[in-house]
């Protein structure tokens, strides 16, 4: 202002009439920007793009940990805080916390193979159900059934539908267990709802090879990472939008879990990485560990539906290792890596020398 109106009035006079010391006036106008200042002006900017593209539900944590990675090495969660606060920006508010009184009424024969313990050493150990809520304009009310993986954090698979019913978590059971290759023996554990523990059911997961494991009764507890994916999904997605109908929160609903959430949202409990990254670090982890099979050379060969694999034994005193050359139709899976080691540790148990050549055909989807 004092420097708009000087061309007609003093800055002496305009100083006393608007009560700033001239000192004042004259430190602002010859103040040059600092480092700091200008290192702040540019984390705010990138602060303000992974939050924008984050879908705006990225706090200071999350973010801190992005920007550490992206060449700020020692930079601090309250840095982050007061930057985000001055830019106005913030996580969206958690609901409020309700308690629920842990009731210990439960059925024999309903039993908990989980109790709470929330680790698995590798993916398809066990697996998490729950149902939730949907409101849609048009259609009223609809559910969501979702399966999680304990181990990656990732959505094997859901169903939605306009009736809560066996029939709906039934169909998130099956689309799970056919995208991930038809595990065997994996605990699936679920709360007591009538869906759930059906006749109809119980019959197809036993039928599929699973556990049945069951929450205490009143516990949500026992099903605390499967709720907190629908409390995400309900603040991160559903809240924030008004879905007209049934067919509009299908496609939302399919975008932010096959899109967002399984692909790009990084964990805090999977070392902040997204469930597919964690699943890959996995599979890598898991694939050049000294009981598992080398690759020497990838290829593609298409004509080829089979995974051949060449071993050529290397005999130390202390274990044996094994290098391979793998020519594969689609990317190298689990079920071939289990096979090969469940061949290899019993090859060492009987101490007899390893075939030269494997033949594994892949579980393809839908066959055997």
């Amino acid at each position: 202002l004092i420097s708009r109106l000087s061309k007609e009035h003093s800055i002496k006079l305009l100083c006393k009439v608007l009560k700033v010391a001239r000192s004042t006036y004259y430190s602002i106008l010859n103040h040059k920007a600092s480092s700091r200042e200008i290192e702040n002006n540019i984390l705010k900017s990138k602060i303000f793009k992974i939050y924008c593209d984050n879908r705006k539900v990225y706090g200071c944590i999350k973010i801190t940990r992005i920007l550490r990675e992206d060449g700020y090495p020692k930079l601090s969660v309250n840095r982050v805080s007061r930057l985000m606060k001055q830019l106005g920006i913030r996580s969206i508010t958690i609901r409020k916390f309700k308690n629920y009184r842990n009731k210990q009424n439960e059925h024999s024969e309903l039993k908990n193979l989980v109790n709470q313990n929330f680790s698995a050493q590798k993916p398809n150990q066990i697996w998490l159900s729950d149902i939730t809520y949907i409101h849609t304009v048009k259609h009223g009310w609809t559910y969501l059934a979702s399966v999680l993986d304990v181990c990656t954090r990732k959505i094997v698979g859901y169903s939605y539908g306009r009736k809560m019913d066996r029939s709906l978590v039934i169909s998130a059971l099956t689309n799970s267990w056919q995208n991930q290759n038809y595990p065997n023996n994996v605990i699936l554990h679920s709360d007591r709802g009538s869906q759930y523990t059906s006749s109809e059911y119980i019959a197809a997961a036993e039928r599929m090879g699973f556990r049945l494991s069951y929450s205490k009764k009143g516990c949500p507890f026992d099903n605390a990472p499967m709720e907190s994916f629908h409390s995400v999904l309900k603040k991160e997605e559903v809240y924030l939008k008004h879905y007209s109908s049934f067919h509009e929160a299908n496609i939302r609903l399919f975008d932010y879990i096959n899109g967002f959430y399984n692909r790009n949202r990084i964990h805090s409990a999977i070392n902040f990485l997204s469930p597919i990254q964690f699943e890959n670090s996995l599979f890598y982890s898991y694939f050049f560990s000294p009981f598992c099979v080398q690759i020497i050379d990838y290829g593609s060969v298409c004509c080829f539906p089979a995974c051949y694999v060449v071993i050529k034994m290397e005999n130390n005193a202390a274990d044996i290792r094994v290098s391979a050359q793998v020519f594969l139709k689609r990317h190298w899976h689990f079920a071939v890596l289990d096979f090969l080691c469940r061949r290899i540790h019993a090859r060492k148990r009987n101490k007899t020398q390893l075939p030269p050549v494997f033949r594994f055909h892949f579980l393809q989807r839908g066959k055997r």
